[in-house]
Formats: C-alpha cells, structure tokens, sequence
C-alpha cells in the first residue's frame, strides 16, 4: 500500500518514475539481446540467444526471492550483496569479455 500523505513527493511522480523505468527497461533488453548477436559466432546465435534468455530468466526468478529475504535480515546485507554482484559482474565484462571488432570476422557472417 502506498501512503501518499506521508512521502515527500506527490502520487504524480509515481507515472514519471515508471515511464523512465519502462524506457530503460525497453533499452536494456535491447542491448542485452544485441550483444549476444554480435559476441557470437553466426552458428551458434541461436544456442547462445537461448542460454543467455534463460540465464536471464533464472534470474529474474531467483533475484527477487533472494533480495526479499536478504532485506528481512538486514538492508545493509541487501546492499553489499547488490554491491558485491555489481563489481564482480563489471570486473568480469572488463577484464574477461573481449571486443569482437578486435579479433577478425567470421566468414560465416
């Protein structure tokens, strides 16, 4: 339930904050679908699109379960784990993902 009276902002900036949330949502799909195409190899796009769809699908299920009992415990354990995920995920697209306009194309593509 949502206590409009006792929030420093009105219920107006609720559809302001969704809309923004739906457009990066909308981006983020995107982007995430066309780095799989362009990363892999053009006989494997289609095992690599499903992998990388089902990861994200996991996911999607277990996050929430997992933050809504990590917050009952603590919210600083909330948000360390949340850090905690978000460097290791930065530091292994940085440091383990390679460029593929580096390497030479694929003669299949």
């Amino acid at each position: 339930m949502i206590y409009s009276d006792r929030t420093p902002i009105g219920p107006n900036w609720y559809f302001v904050v969704f809309a923004l949330n739906g457009i990066i949502s909308g981006a983020l799909f995107v982007s995430g679908i066309l780095m799989v195409l362009e990363m892999c190899d053009a006989g494997r796009r289609p095992t690599y699109t499903g992998i990388a769809n089902t990861a994200v699908g996991i996911v999607g299920v277990v996050a929430p379960l997992l933050g809504t009992s990590l917050a009952e415990v603590d919210y600083r354990l909330l948000f360390a784990a949340s850090a905690l995920a978000y460097f290791t995920a930065f530091g292994l697209f940085k440091w383990w993902v390679r460029e593929p306009r580096a390497s030479p194309p694929d003669p299949l593509s």
